[in-house]
């Protein structure tokens, strides 16, 4: 048993050095995604099918909209080919004011296939975060990683700790012990 302790210690270390780098990871990560919930701007081009339903999002949503004054209902979205084509006007469908999302503000259908540039009037550059091009969300990952190697190291050190404080007496010859 005493030979595990150090073992586990190692262990223990390794992992909360690893939850905290992790972690550091996981803000680096947050602040250049290009998506509505990271930090980053919105892409320049999405990536879109014909035919495919998308949502369409800002930072904070229904609640940041009606805070500068605009209803998200009426508001124009036009669709720019990379090239610099026009695609048209998006038909939106509102999210309700009931809805749980947190930047989301409408749905559209997709009427072109391509890369496209979505602008909408008076927020500029929409985000499309389920467009077929959307980054990963690395940042839940590292998070995630980040919870399981803090969790576990911390678990294992408290565990070791919990040991180092019951030891066995060192018995020697001719000493009592009482």
């Amino acid at each position: 048993m005493a030979a595990e302790s150090p073992r586990k210690a190692v262990a223990a270390t390794i992992l909360i050095i690893l939850g905290v780098g992790l972690a550091a990871l996981a803000l680096m990560a947050h602040g250049s995604e290009r998506l509505s919930y990271g930090g980053g701007q919105p892409p320049a081009y999405v990536q879109l099918t014909a035919g495919r339903t998308y949502q369409l999002a800002v930072r904070g949503g229904i609640d940041a909209m009606n805070d500068i004054g605009i209803e998200q209902a009426s508001i124009p979205c036009t669709v720019t080919f990379a090239d610099g084509s026009p695609g048209g006007y998006l038909e939106l469908t509102a999210e309700g004011a009931d809805s749980r999302a947190t930047n989301v503000f409408a749905t559209f259908t997709s009427r072109v296939s391509g890369q496209v540039r979505i602008e909408c009037a008076d927020l500029g550059a929409a985000y499309v975060d389920d467009a077929d091009d959307a980054p990963r969300d690395l940042a839940f990952l590292y998070l995630a990683l980040c919870s399981i190697a803090l969790t576990v190291g911390i678990g294992l050190l408290m565990s070791v700790l919990r040991e180092s404080g019951r030891r066995p007496p060192i018995r020697r010859p001719g000493v009592t012990v009482g």
